[in-house]
């Protein structure tokens, strides 16, 4: 290995150390002991009572410590009291029956013979896995045994297609819970089939269902492996082909609840949203009224073209669910950002009137001395919108006003090693004419193909200063939270230089926001559980219906104006 490299990779590293965000693993494989039913080949005669003690009492004559016998219980449950050591006990049949037919090597369900006379079938995919929630730890406690029904919680993966819907599904899969019933089927010849099929959960499983989205979010994250794409899309976009960017559903769209579309910051990705992502999952009236969307970028691209992407994939994405524009997606969305993903999310709920452009270029767009394609581009770029369907935004150790971190022998380190792509380094080509109507202060950073984004992070960027002074849309509810490494009291201290290690609190600071927290943390303080806490009691408290209220009064300031 040459010296140079060994001097990139020791600056990656660094800069990795300052930067990054990872997430270790949660849950841990521990599969339960069920017990290995034995077969019968003679034929099983089946219990003709109508009481349910009866009943049992024949099917133990039958066939007791067989897994016939366990069919034979799901039969008699048809007569059963619904009391709740019947329905263990009925559980417990039916947990035997599923372990039995599930087939740990390829994580499927398949058919098997219990007697002669008996079979165990299954409706369920052939083209999907499953997992037991009950084989895994998760936090130290084994997941959800039975629920009511009796039924039994499972995870369903269902494998990710290159193109159409699954493109906006994590590329691991979609993980999703499901729950598993038995239905009991009789033929004229005394022949029993058991099938064991997905059933729709019901509104006493309401619980049960959000308690499972949390685990069905850990098991894609175990298989995620988004930290290696990460680090790639920071040094050299240009690679990043094990994940593309764009936006990704954790869950199966619902055209009836809110997305929460969550943008993370340089060097980082998804993962790092894991507390936030498992709040939301497993606190029930959140996880009925919400869900989640994963926003994911090579962070080596500066911000603003980044904005323009996001902002772009996040059309595809409303158009390829909902195309009539008559969902609640479609209507409402709240948005979550940290670090350079709350710079990002600014620009979505923001319209800048034109000011972003006149700090980039001394004329007008049609006058600017480029194709027409580029000029579409650029336009994208240097010019931001609130996208009317976001109502709600979180700022989270937002570097509004830059970073020191960014014009730091760290933050220098780090701009050397990234590699921006040719797409994006073509449109600020020097030896275009359009340099010499860039204004002073962009030129420099136009040039040479481009700034990366830890150099648009700097506080002495012209854009970044323009972009801290414009004000949240109408309607628009945005809070705060700031982390700050010696506590809250530090910022009332001005010899204190409150910063979260990476971000200055006058930075994180914006204009009056609806509700602001600031407790004692690292630049990492979106994962700290009061912050956690407290985003999700803004998301509880938020009433979309005042940017109504908003438009009422704009179209009332318009019939008064003379």
């Amino acid at each position: 290995m040459r010296s140079t490299d060994k001097h990139k990779i020791w600056i990656s590293l660094l800069v990795m150390l300052f930067l990054g965000a990872c997430a270790g693993s949660r849950i841990q494989y521990s599969p339960l002991r069920v017990p290995d039913l034995p077969p019968l080949k003679e034929v099983v005669i089946l219990p003709e009572s109508q009481s349910w003690e009866t009943c049992l009492k024949e099917a133990k004559e039958a066939s007791y410590g067989s897994a016939a016998y366990s069919a034979l219980v799901l039969f008699c449950s048809e007569h059963s009291p619904d009391t709740a050591s019947v329905n263990l006990q009925i559980g417990a049949a039916l947990k035997a029956l599923s372990h039995l037919a599930y087939d740990h090597d390829y994580r499927r369900f398949t058919n098997r013979k219990l007697a002669a006379n008996v079979d165990l079938t299954t409706t369920l995919e052939k083209n999907a896995t499953y997992f037991f929630t009950d084989n895994y730890l998760v936090d130290g406690a084994r997941g959800l045994g039975l629920m009511p029904g009796p039924s039994i919680p499972l995870i369903k993966r269902i494998k990710h297609a290159a193109d159409g819907v699954d493109s906006f599904y994590p590329p691991e899969g979609l993980y999703e819970p499901v729950a598993l019933t038995a239905i009991i089927q009789r033929s004229a010849d005394d022949r029993l089939t058991v099938i064991l099929e997905q059933m729709a959960f019901s509104d006493k499983m309401a619980r049960y269902q959000s308690i499972m989205a949390e685990q069905a979010y850990l098991h894609l994250l175990e298989a995620a492996e988004l930290d290696k794409a990460s680090w790639v899309g920071f040094i050299n976009p240009h690679r990043m082909t094990s994940h593309n960017d764009g936006i990704y559903l954790i869950e199966r769209y619902d055209p009836n609840r809110i997305p929460i579309l969550m943008i993370h910051g340089l060097r980082s990705n998804p993962l790092t949203w894991e507390p936030l992502t498992r709040a939301v999952l497993s606190t029930l009236d959140i996880h009925e009224r919400f869900q989640v969307w994963h926003a994911f970028y090579p962070t080596g691209l500066p911000p603003f073209y980044t904005g323009s992407r996001i902002r772009d994939v996040l059309h595809k994405v409303l158009f390829h669910f909902d195309p009539e524009g008559d969902d609640l997606p479609s209507r409402q969305m709240a948005v979550m950002g940290h670090s350079m993903g709350a710079v990002i999310s600014h620009m979505l709920v923001s319209d800048d009137d034109g000011a972003l452009w006149k700090a980039t270029f001394k004329v007008q767009p049609n006058e600017l001395q480029v194709d027409e394609n580029r000029l579409e581009e650029m336009k994208n770029i240097f010019s931001i919108r609130h996208e009317s369907q976001i109502g709600f935004v979180a700022f989270i150790a937002a570097p509004h006003r830059g970073s020191d971190t960014a014009d730091s022998m760290i933050g220098r380190m780090g701009s050397s090693v990234v590699k921006l792509p040719l797409k994006f380094t073509s449109l600020f080509q020097e030896d275009q004419a359009y340099l010499t109507q860039a204004t002073d202060a962009m030129r420099p950073y136009l040039s040479r193909g481009g700034p990366d984004s830890i150099r648009v992070l700097s506080p002495d960027h012209p854009l970044l200063k323009v972009l801290a002074e414009i004000p949240v849309a109408c309607g628009v509810e945005h809070i705060t939270v700031i982390g700050v490494e010696k506590g809250p009291e530090c910022v009332r201290e001005p010899r204190c230089k409150a910063t979260d290690g990476v971000v200055a609190y006058e930075s994180s600071k914006f204009s009056p926001p609806e509700d602001e927290l600031i407790i004692k943390a690292g630049h990492d303080v979106h994962r700290h559980p009061k912050a956690v806490s407290f985003i999700i009691e803004r998301l509880r408290e938020w009433s979309p219906e005042r940017k109504n209220l908003c438009f009422q009064q704009i179209n009332l300031s318009f019939s008064k104006s003379p």
